[in-house]
């Protein structure tokens, strides 16, 4: 067989092609939709941004859904308001809880293309991780996944992903390379609130539990040696 040799000009555009194919691919990551610093969120700030100008802020947004906006969204947990929201162009639910009509803290999940390292290289590296047990699967028959919470005290930012659907590989150890599906950018001065009400336990960790298995971060590696899970 003979060796196939591409014109000069034919291997260039190839080039360029998955050159702008990888650029694409990483502009697309949630950390690059963003115009100003960490835990501000495109000029939405938890412990300053009130309800309404988060609503004008989001309505002038062009990657957000406007028909996917809903406001006075009720109480919920620690919280006394919501505003949901999402992305037109990608699976991406957002939710704003506010407090006394001030932001408290803004949260999106889904398709963030953004993953474990993206974040630590942006932020640096978290201060606790959190493994906790989850129990999904058919009814009768639970299978237990966990998931994984990491969380900056001082920025104001936790991220997080689930193992259920994760290879093996990334079941068992931690890796820059596994997606998040979470991020949350809140306002530092209701950390302590957010642990004792049990949030970054999932809501299945009391506060208790969860300041008791609140590990610091170790790097990466294997999960059961670095971060063990949560008993409940």
């Amino acid at each position: 067989m003979k060796n196939v040799k591409l014109p000069i000009c034919l291997l260039f555009f190839i080039l360029v092609l998955l050159a702008t194919c990888c650029n694409g691919q990483h502009k697309r990551s949630f950390l690059n939709q963003n115009s100003c610093d960490i835990p501000c969120w495109n000029e939405n700030l938890p412990g300053v941004t009130t309800t309404q100008e988060l609503i004008d802020n989001i309505y002038d947004l062009s990657f957000i859904e406007k028909d996917s906006i809903i406001t006075n969204g009720g109480p919920w947990d620690i919280f006394d308001d919501r505003v949901f929201f999402t992305y037109s162009d990608i699976v991406v639910h957002g939710v704003a809880h506010f407090n006394d009509n001030v932001l408290s803290d803004i949260s999106f999940d889904g398709e963030l293309g953004t993953s474990v390292g993206d974040v630590v290289d942006s932020f640096g590296e978290p201060d606790f991780v959190i493994n906790v047990p989850v129990t999904g699967g058919i009814p009768g028959y639970p299978d237990t996944s966990y998931v994984l919470t990491f969380i900056y005290k001082e920025l104001g930012i936790s991220f997080a992903y689930g193992t259920s659907d994760l290879p093996k590989r990334w079941k068992e150890n931690l890796e820059p390379e596994i997606p998040i599906k979470f991020i949350n950018f809140f306002d530092p001065k209701i950390f302590d609130q957010m642990v004792e009400s049990g949030l970054f336990g999932q809501s299945v960790l009391t506060g208790e539990q969860t300041l008791k298995y609140l590990r610091p971060w170790s790097g990466y590696g294997s999960i059961q040696d670095k971060y063990p899970p949560a008993k409940r």
